[in-house]
């Protein structure tokens, strides 16, 4: 199975426009959106993008583009590497005039290798957003609908003691 199949799909991508380059994939926490990310992470990603490019790291003013994962396209005619973009609104510029040493030296201090199931992973966080879908939707269902009349609920049984914005047939409104 393909990586694109397993990836969540909020999840921005990072890559240096025109430039063979790594392919930096920034992990979203639930409820975080990619085109809100703080501008200090954007650079940090855009630093370690230049960086792990071999052409981008030797030059100064690289453009790194990044876009949700869901899109990127890839068709069987592309090189490999080589991706487009199903709305190129959707992708966003961010210019590096000159490598940082100080922001890629700390991300690489920091650095964590790890190999994640990310089939287990999607199907876990696919499961937990149909739990929550359906607690939302028990919770509608459970409460009561308002404009439900129940005559064992009024003391005389009139609908005028029930609902008190009905005055002798007439809205408060006047219609």
């Amino acid at each position: 199975m393909s990586l694109r199949k397993l990836h969540p799909n909020t999840s921005p991508q990072f890559h240096a426009e025109d430039l063979s380059s790594a392919h930096i994939y920034l992990r979203l926490k639930t409820g975080e959106a990619w085109d809100e990310i703080p501008q200090e992470v954007v650079i940090d990603c855009a630093q370690l993008t230049k960086a792990n490019s071999i052409e981008g790291n030797k030059k100064n003013n690289v453009t790194i583009i990044y876009t949700p994962w869901s899109n990127l396209e890839k068709n069987d005619f592309m090189e490999v590497g080589q991706v487009g973009f199903k709305d190129p609104q959707k992708v966003k510029r961010v210019l590096v005039k000159t490598r940082v040493n100080a922001i890629v030296n700390r991300l690489n201090k920091t650095k964590e290798e790890k190999r994640p199931d990310l089939a287990k992973e999607k199907e876990d966080m696919e499961r937990e957003k149909r739990q929550k879908k359906r607690q939302l939707e028990l919770e509608r269902v459970s409460r009561p609908n308002p404009l439900t009349f129940d005559r064992t609920q009024c003391r005389s049984g009139s609908l005028i003691r029930c609902f008190p914005f009905i005055e002798k047939g007439r809205s408060k409104s006047g219609e």
